[in-house]
């Protein structure tokens, strides 16, 4: 069964990219494209496509005004927000939340940065055993061979780094996830190494 996708966006260069790569894939049918907000309600309520790609910014009526109509109007079309924008009042206006409530969770959890990610990412656990057995340590390292605090990437963009409250390793003490790798018992040595071998 096919997935049946809606495109709406107001740049043609970016909707052909899209199709492109969505066609590419056997399972997914591109249904129809539009360029404004309007044009998108009657659209989704014509084709009842399975997913609207929806820009948040487009001429006339926004993507986030668009989305609000086509979920008001029931059915099972689910909407993917898309946007260029960075500042967290187009994501809080879309979720239809306070700024502070977004910003609360994109600051609790350690996957959601606010700023760009560097091509590698390197987490430092923080939890209780992690931070006994040295986390600490290996943070303040870092912060020396890099310059960078925990939350920051480096001026290349090789490297960001984070820490988490606890990555369920415990028995690993001290422990880091290195572009999805996770390291146990890393020393200070054994993660600067790494982290040269990487982020050049």
């Amino acid at each position: 069964m096919q997935i049946r996708i809606l495109i709406a966006d107001d740049h043609r260069l970016f909707r052909d990219g899209l199709r492109t790569l969505l066609t590419a894939h056997k399972d997914m049918a591109v249904v129809g494209e539009t360029t404004d907000g309007a044009d998108t309600v009657s659209a989704a309520a014509e084709l009842k496509p399975d997913v609207v790609l929806m820009d948040v910014s487009m001429p006339g009526l926004n993507g986030i005004e668009a989305t609000r109509k086509i979920i008001s109007r029931g059915g099972a079309t689910k909407v993917i927000m898309l946007s260029m924008h960075s500042d967290r009042r187009f994501v809080a206006e879309s979720l239809d939340l306070p700024l502070s409530k977004v910003f609360g969770v994109a600051t609790f959890y350690h996957l959601f940065m606010l700023k760009p990610k560097g091509r590698h990412a390197c987490v430092v656990c923080t939890g209780t055993a992690c931070y006994i057995k040295g986390a600490g340590a290996l943070i303040e390292d870092i912060e020396g061979r890099y310059g960078i605090n925990p939350g920051e990437t480096t001026a290349d963009d090789a490297l960001s780094v984070l820490t988490a409250r606890c990555v369920g390793a415990c028995g690993l003490a001290p422990a880091v996830v290195l572009d999805r790798d996770v390291l146990g018992k890393v020393t200070s040595d054994d993660l600067l190494e790494r982290l040269a071998e990487i982020a050049v």
